[in-house]
């Protein structure tokens, strides 16, 4: 993230951004496109954009962004436990792992408004320069104390419901989702979290969870979401 250039107030969507550009992120973007989408698909498959009736409800339109916004920010809570190791992937820190929860969830949501608008999942613009960029708004990723970046990541999503899902406003809130991405990715790199290796760890012990299970799901007191 270290070619980030500041390029000034930005109008967008009849709101004015302050942001940063990330030039020439082409590869990055394919990639993070590939994967919100990704994630996305498996969970739809796995049953968690459906209703638990038989036949179950495709829920895509229906679920709540607010809720969803706040099971985010459950995973960002539980990150700043900075637990030493993580009670499920036992040889990974606490932090790192809850991180990773925290952008699976923010992918499965990019991916959903991709669903419904059939558009690129994450927002990019063409500037003057050229350049297909990602806009991230101006800020500096805290260094002293990883607890600190917490509210930087929050901040963006927190606004993506605000200013976006609760307004209708499904657009401004996918740019406020890539904001968030980007910080999160930002994140991980000043702390040297693999963040996507994690990921990856994290899907593949969730798909053998039996608490994920749709039979299981339910039963009294079985997951929800």
């Amino acid at each position: 993230m270290s070619n980030l250039i500041y390029e000034g107030p930005t109008q967008f969507d009849g709101e004015i951004v302050t942001a940063d550009v990330v030039k020439n992120p082409v590869d990055l973007v394919k990639g993070l496109d590939r994967l919100a989408v990704d994630i996305h698909e498996e969970n739809v498959k796995a049953g968690w954009w459906s209703s638990l009736d038989d036949p179950p409800k495709d829920l895509l339109h229906e679920r709540n962004r607010g809720e969803m916004v706040s099971l985010c920010l459950t995973e960002l809570q539980e990150a700043s436990e900075d637990k030493e190791f993580d009670d499920k992937l036992i040889d990974r820190a606490g932090f790192d792992v809850e991180l990773a929860d925290f952008t699976i969830r923010l992918l499965d949501l990019i991916g959903a408004e991709q669903r419904i608008g059939g558009q690129q999942p994450l927002i990019t613009f063409h500037l003057t320069h050229g350049h297909t960029s990602v806009m991230r708004e101006q800020d500096h990723v805290p260094v002293t104390d990883k607890i600190q970046c917490l509210p930087f990541i929050a901040s963006p999503i927190l606004k993506a419901f605000d200013e976006g899902f609760r307004k209708g406003k499904h657009r401004l809130a996918r740019y406020w989702l890539t904001v968030t991405l980007m910080r999160t990715i930002a994140v991980a790199n000043e702390w040297e979290i693999p963040l996507f290796a994690i990921m990856d760890e994290k899907r593949a012990f969730n798909r053998k969870r039996e608490d994920h299970k749709l039979e299981n799901r339910r039963k009294a007191g079985g997951k929800k979401c």
